[in-house]
């Protein structure tokens, strides 16, 4: 029987059998999407005989909880942290737009 470790070293379940999920970029970005979007399910399901693989993704608290994330490269870490500030600055820069859209709209429909 082969015991696996968690990456925080803790026993894991025995390793009874293997399952690999081949998700596109495609994929991967529509999962990234869906954990911005309100109301998502943030899932991927696809049926593979008989069986519905599905595919969930979670904000990194959510995920993680109070033990938080394990280390990865450090290209890899890079690339994440890059991504994240990009993301927040996204979503900073449509809020803007957002509330001088609604500002527009407001003097719009008062007629100034």
């Amino acid at each position: 029987m082969k015991l696996q470790l968690n990456t925080l070293g803790h026993p894991q379940e025995p390793v009874i059998g293997e399952v690999e999920i081949a998700l596109s970029r495609r994929n991967l970005l529509a999962l990234l999407h869906k954990l911005d979007w309100e109301g998502s399910a943030r899932t991927i399901q696809k049926m593979v005989g008989g069986v519905v693989l599905t595919v969930v993704a979670e904000d990194d608290d959510e995920h993680y909880g109070d033990d938080g994330a394990g280390v990865m490269h450090d290209e890899t870490e890079r690339f994440i942290e890059t991504h994240e500030e990009t993301r927040r600055e996204a979503r900073e820069r449509i809020r803007h737009e957002r509330i001088e859209d609604e500002n527009d709209i407001a003097r719009f429909e008062g007629g100034e």
